[in-house]
Formats: C-alpha cells, structure tokens, sequence
C-alpha cells in the first residue's frame, strides 16, 4: 500500500481531521496513527471504512442462458476498485467460478451499481472491496416446466 505524506497538520485541519491547533507535521498515516488520541486511529491502527453497495442500484445477475444449458455452477468473487466518491473504476475475476461465461455475466452486472465512497483514518481514499456470488441452478417445479 502506497504511503501517502502530508507535510502539515494545517491540510488535516482543513479537512475536520485533526484538532483546530496547527502544528508542523510531516509523516505518513501510519507513523501519524502512533501518536496518542489522533482521530480516525484506534489503538494505533488506522480505520477504514469500506465502500458500500448503495441499497437499489444493484439486482441479482441473470444466470446466462448458455450456463443453465451447460448446467455450469460455481462461485465467482471479484476485486472492485472503488474511487472515493464511490465510483467504481475496475472490476476484476479475484477467484474465478471456472466458467468464463458465469464470472463474465456477473462482471456486467456490477457496473450498473452505485457505492459509497470509503475512507481512511478519516479521509476519503480509494479502496478495493470483494464481492462473491454462488452460481446455483435452482430445479423448476414441474408447473414451470
């Protein structure tokens, strides 16, 4: 993870981060996590938090038609790379179902999501999440078939 600097506590003040006092400070956040009572720190760790599915903008995607054929199940996970206005920017196969055609479909369905943006240790920060979907061909009832 790439560590970002900030050359005074003048930028975090401006940002709600740190207290109104400004003082000289140059260092990355994990060094700026050490010091005692820093917001966005707890016990010396940084804090993320995560980007979020925003509720409705997502649906469950459709089994490819060629996969209910082939009967083809599995289970897909993709890495997203999210921006920090929750825009999502990539999305890529982390674990694949091991049929293309299943991590493809559900490749096409994450683009129409809408996320919150993430932070870390307080400030807005572009961040990876994973998502994983179980592909399963659920039997018809006989009245379906």
């Amino acid at each position: 993870m790439p560590k970002t600097r900030y050359l005074c506590s003048a930028v975090l003040a401006l940002l709600s981060f740190a207290s109104p006092t400004v003082e000289a400070y140059s260092g990355t956040f994990e060094e700026l996590c050490k010091q005692d009572n820093e917001p966005g720190c707890v016990n010396g760790k940084m804090i993320y938090v995560l980007p979020v599915l925003v509720p409705g903008t997502c649906s469950k995607p459709p089994y490819p038609r060629q996969a209910v054929k082939g009967k083809m199940e599995g289970t897909s996970r993709l890495r997203l790379n999210i921006t920090e206005d929750g825009t999502l920017v990539s999305a890529r196969v982390d674990q694949s179902s091991g049929h293309q055609v299943l991590d493809d479909a559900l490749i096409a369905s994450v683009q129409t999501c809408k996320f919150s943006g993430g932070t870390r240790g307080g400030f807005p920060a572009k961040l990876s999440v994973y998502v994983e979907h179980q592909w399963k061909i659920e039997p018809k009832l006989p009245a379906e078939r």
